[in-house]
Protein backbone atom coordinates (compact mmCIF):
# COMPACT_ATOMS: atom_id res chain seq x y z
CA UNK A 1 0.00 0.00 0.00
CA UNK A 2 1.42 3.71 -0.53
CA UNK A 3 1.70 5.71 1.87
CA UNK A 4 1.38 9.46 1.73
CA UNK A 5 2.47 12.61 3.65
CA UNK A 6 0.13 15.38 4.06
CA UNK A 7 1.90 18.58 3.85
CA UNK A 8 -0.93 21.01 4.21
CA UNK A 9 -4.64 20.34 5.28
CA UNK A 10 -7.97 22.60 5.63
CA UNK A 11 -11.70 21.22 6.00
CA UNK A 12 -14.63 23.16 5.78
CA UNK A 13 -17.28 21.46 7.93
CA UNK A 14 -21.48 22.01 6.41
CA UNK A 15 -24.85 20.51 6.31
CA UNK A 16 -24.97 19.30 9.55
CA UNK A 17 -22.43 16.24 10.14
CA UNK A 18 -20.67 16.60 6.88
CA UNK A 19 -17.07 17.92 6.12
CA UNK A 20 -14.99 18.64 2.60
CA UNK A 21 -11.08 18.58 3.28
CA UNK A 22 -8.94 20.04 0.74
CA UNK A 23 -4.98 18.62 1.30
CA UNK A 24 -1.66 19.49 -0.21
CA UNK A 25 0.11 15.18 -0.45
CA UNK A 26 3.01 13.50 -1.13
CA UNK A 27 3.40 10.53 -2.09
CA UNK A 28 6.26 8.16 -0.86
CA UNK A 29 7.67 8.26 -4.72
CA UNK A 30 7.99 12.18 -4.08
CA UNK A 31 4.88 12.73 -6.43
CA UNK A 32 2.81 15.71 -5.47
CA UNK A 33 -1.08 16.53 -5.74
CA UNK A 34 -4.30 17.70 -4.37
CA UNK A 35 -6.65 15.82 -2.56
CA UNK A 36 -10.43 17.01 -2.22
CA UNK A 37 -11.94 14.24 0.15
CA UNK A 38 -15.87 14.09 1.11
CA UNK A 39 -16.67 12.68 4.70
CA UNK A 40 -19.00 12.83 8.03
CA UNK A 41 -18.17 13.36 11.71
CA UNK A 42 -18.37 10.18 13.78
CA UNK A 43 -20.90 11.02 17.53
CA UNK A 44 -17.31 11.15 18.76
CA UNK A 45 -15.94 13.43 16.56
CA UNK A 46 -13.52 11.42 14.17
CA UNK A 47 -13.73 11.74 10.82
CA UNK A 48 -15.40 9.32 7.99
CA UNK A 49 -14.33 9.76 4.49
CA UNK A 50 -16.75 8.65 1.83
CA UNK A 51 -15.57 10.45 -1.39
CA UNK A 52 -12.07 11.55 -3.06
CA UNK A 53 -10.07 12.80 -5.85
CA UNK A 54 -7.13 13.89 -6.61
CA UNK A 55 -5.48 16.86 -9.14
CA UNK A 56 -1.92 16.98 -10.20
CA UNK A 57 -0.34 19.51 -8.11
CA UNK A 58 0.08 21.72 -11.52
CA UNK A 59 -0.22 25.50 -11.61
CA UNK A 60 -2.54 25.10 -14.91
CA UNK A 61 -4.84 22.32 -13.93
CA UNK A 62 -5.54 23.92 -10.31
CA UNK A 63 -5.52 27.10 -11.86
CA UNK A 64 -8.44 25.92 -13.76
CA UNK A 65 -10.23 23.95 -11.26
CA UNK A 66 -10.37 27.22 -8.80
CA UNK A 67 -11.59 29.15 -12.05
CA UNK A 68 -14.38 26.75 -12.45
CA UNK A 69 -15.30 26.64 -8.37
CA UNK A 70 -15.43 30.17 -8.33
CA UNK A 71 -17.46 30.28 -11.65
CA UNK A 72 -19.69 27.64 -10.03
CA UNK A 73 -19.60 29.73 -6.56
CA UNK A 74 -20.98 32.67 -7.72
CA UNK A 75 -24.68 31.09 -7.86
CA UNK A 76 -24.47 28.78 -5.04
CA UNK A 77 -26.17 29.33 -1.79
CA UNK A 78 -24.46 30.61 1.49
CA UNK A 79 -24.71 28.31 4.71
CA UNK A 80 -27.30 30.64 5.94
CA UNK A 81 -29.56 30.20 2.89
CA UNK A 82 -29.30 26.26 2.81
CA UNK A 83 -30.19 26.27 6.79
CA UNK A 84 -33.03 28.33 5.97
CA UNK A 85 -34.76 26.14 3.63
CA UNK A 86 -33.86 23.03 5.41
CA UNK A 87 -35.38 24.88 8.41
CA UNK A 88 -38.53 26.23 6.08
CA UNK A 89 -38.94 23.26 4.90
CA UNK A 90 -38.57 21.32 8.33
CA UNK A 91 -41.52 23.76 9.69
CA UNK A 92 -43.54 23.15 6.69
CA UNK A 93 -43.54 18.97 7.51
CA UNK A 94 -44.52 20.03 11.28
CA UNK A 95 -47.04 21.87 9.94
CA UNK A 96 -48.90 19.26 7.94
CA UNK A 97 -48.31 16.79 10.49
CA UNK A 98 -50.11 19.02 12.56
CA UNK A 99 -52.75 19.70 9.80
CA UNK A 100 -53.20 15.75 9.05
CA UNK A 101 -53.17 14.55 13.09
CA UNK A 102 -56.30 17.51 13.76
Amino acid sequence: MVEFETILSQDKKYARNNFIEVAKKKSEKGYEFVSVARGWFTPDGQKRYKKAFSLPFNKDVLGFAADVFAKLAESAPSDEEVKQKIDEALAKREEEKEKSEA
